[in-house]
């Protein structure tokens, strides 16, 4: 992982990792899998993110150059946070979605790769009490990409004057 927020590898601009200090990747528990792909709910859904193992009161950085665009909660009964970070220079048209996080920020505000957004909150006993134990506790990241459809089309022609609005 490079030192310098945004630096590139190739073509790719790479992300932080959004709990400090790291302690690597969610695997399998007695809960499930932390990988991106992961089976859900039966086979019924895949996991569209990826677990950071993670303590209570970790530092939860922004991976991203972007804008805090949405403040909420993770699941209906509110008592875990989310936040949605928008990208912005070299991170334009990335979105991430961030759970487990009370946040410290409000949403509105820019913020650049590896600053402080909130603080990693207690998944592990949120299942616990719902009789799921044995959860690594965790920061949930889901990253999204906007990309132009159209250079995943083949090359079409189309006759001048035949453009339809």
């Amino acid at each position: 992982m490079p030192e310098i927020p945004g630096e590139t590898e190739g073509q790719r601009v790479l992300i932080l990792p959004w709990v400090r200090p790291y302690r690597g990747r969610r695997d399998t528990d007695p809960q499930g899998s932390g990988v991106f792909g992961a089976s859900r709910d039966g086979g019924t859904r895949r996991h569209l993110g990826l677990d950071l193992v993670s303590v209570p009161g970790d530092e939860v950085v922004s991976p991203i150059f972007g804008t805090i665009t949405r403040i909420g909660w993770a699941y209906k009964d509110g008592k875990l946070g989310s936040m949605t970070i928008e990208g912005r220079d070299q991170h334009k048209g990335a979105t991430v979605k961030l759970l487990y996080v009370k946040a410290s920020l409000q949403s509105g505000l820019d913020v650049d790769a590896g600053y402080i957004v909130g603080y990693a909150e207690d998944v592990a006993a949120y299942h616990e009490a719902k009789g799921h134990g044995g959860m690594t506790n965790h920061v949930h990241g889901e990253l999204t990409m906007i990309v132009d459809p159209g250079q995943y089309l083949p090359a079409l022609t189309v006759p001048p004057g035949d453009l339809r609005a």
